[in-house]
């Protein structure tokens, strides 16, 4: 039978709190946390193994526990009834959730690993809304390409702000992060660099992107660095109809994706 947590100082919701706000809590414990029964199973669809579930006491939806259960690994990892009120409390979101997972903290791999041929990588530099660095997981995932390079000052992909936004995707998508730009052997991967600028001349549907391409976009206020900008062998914007100048970085990262998941053939139908 599950043990039962009533109290906040019990440790393990501390364990999880500390997890949930503070990406040095989760580097050095080597974890991560996973809010949400949906998000626990894609995990587990994933072929994650949970370290340990924190389970809403009563749950909201229980047929969302019904179908997380039927997941479960075996043997099956430890389980903990938490009063709702205390779960509430520990957990990062707003609102009510009914599961939350313990998961190792992976180590990403080098760019090199995540290529594929043609490859077709999203790149984002110095994005520090963990919600776009979510939001990216989840375009990646969804147009098929190969995975996502985060550089400079992005935001932990691992925070639950980022786990959130990239409902699920942050299970199955391949992630890779660098130091700075100046720091990928970029002549190794073969790769065209497209530079993602609202200024840009030239339109993201006149590229050519039937070919390994890496497209990059730069933080929220300031987009890519002047150096990065200078590195990039092609620059291009979404056009735009309207008064205003630009998307937000994750709304152009979707119609970059999707427009070279369409010309290299990776999406369906």
């Amino acid at each position: 039978m599950a043990e039962s947590i009533t109290s906040r100082r019990n440790p393990r919701i501390r364990h999880l709190r500390e997890l949930l706000r503070a990406p040095r809590a989760r580097r050095e414990a080597g974890q991560f946390a996973a809010e949400g029964a949906r998000a626990v199973c894609e995990a587990l669809r994933a072929g994650w193994q949970p370290l340990e579930l924190l389970l809403r006491d009563p749950p909201r939806v229980p047929r969302d526990i019904e179908a997380l259960r039927a997941l479960l690994p075996h043997p099956q990892p430890p389980a903990y009834l938490v009063a709702a009120q205390v779960l509430d409390w520990a957990i990062d979101a707003e609102g009510s959730v009914d599961a939350v997972a313990i998961f190792p903290l992976p180590g990403l791999p080098p760019v090199q690993a995540i290529v594929g041929n043609p490859a077709a990588l999203l790149v984002g530099e110095d994005i520090q809304d963990p919600g776009n660095v979510g939001a990216l997981l989840r375009i990646a995932e969804g147009a098929g390409l190969d995975g996502v390079l985060l550089l400079g000052q992005c935001a932990d992909p691992f925070g639950p702000k980022a786990v959130r936004g990239s409902a699920g995707a942050v299970f199955c998508v391949n992630i890779a992060r660098g130091q700075s730009f100046a720091d990928v052997p970029w002549p190794e991967l073969n790769l065209t660099l497209i530079g993602t600028t609202a200024d840009a001349p030239t339109s993201c549907f006149s590229l050519n992107l039937n070919r390994s391409v890496a497209l990059l976009f730069g933080n929220e206020s300031r987009g890519l660095r002047p150096e990065t900008l200078a590195a990039c062998h092609e620059l291009a914007a979404v056009p735009m109809a309207g008064q205003l100048p630009s998307l937000n970085v994750a709304a152009a990262a979707a119609v970059f994706a999707f427009e070279c998941a369409r010309q290299q053939g990776r999406l369906p139908g």
